[in-house]
């Protein structure tokens, strides 16, 4: 094998190339590895918390996760805690509408379909900051029973063109969990 001195300059660039594509890869790898903080939705009216969150207008706010997807959807009943459902949405592009359909939390899809961001339309302004706002349409409605739909696939629970998701008590918490 020739030494770095003795390589052409092609030789050389092809060596720096592999050597970044190996490290660029690497750097995916572990990020794709590490357990971000799930984005939270509850019932309260609506909520929406997460670690960092944009607000794109008054109406309409965003999550954005380097390098991360969403790959689980998770219903649980805050009255009791009980696990509800887990629907997973890993790479597919989906919808989740309010039992109203006036909140609609999507996928926005971002960088070159590495990741994806999530997307929280509401119809009035959304109230609060940081970490957590919250949704009060004008006819008070809650978040569920909400309607998840997965683009091009069944609901994987029903076998359905759509998900109902809601808990025993009416008091939900939905969780939208990266990985």
């Amino acid at each position: 094998m020739p030494s770095w001195r003795t390589m052409s300059s092609t030789q050389k660039a092809f060596t720096v190339a592999g050597a970044t594509v190996v490290g660029v890869l690497a750097l995916y790898w572990l990020l794709s590895k590490r357990a971000d903080r799930p984005i939270i939705i509850g019932d309260s009216s609506v909520t929406f918390d997460s670690d960092a969150i944009s607000k794109n207008s008054d109406t309409e706010l965003e999550v954005r996760k380097f390098l991360h997807k969403v790959r689980t959807i998770t219903v649980v009943d805050t009255t009791n805690g009980t696990l509800q459902s887990t629907t997973e949405v890993q790479g597919y592009d989906w919808t989740l509408t309010s039992a109203s359909g006036l909140v609609v939390i999507s996928t926005d899809p971002q960088l070159l379909g590495l990741q994806a961001g999530v997307k929280g339309d509401c119809p009035t302004a959304w109230q609060g900051g940081g970490t957590l706002y919250t949704c009060v349409p004008a006819d008070g409605s809650k978040l569920t029973p909400a309607t998840l739909k997965i683009q091009g696939q069944n609901c994987p629970s029903t076998g359905q063109p759509t998900c109902m998701l809601a808990c025993t008590s009416g008091k939900c918490q939905i969780s939208l969990e990266y990985r």
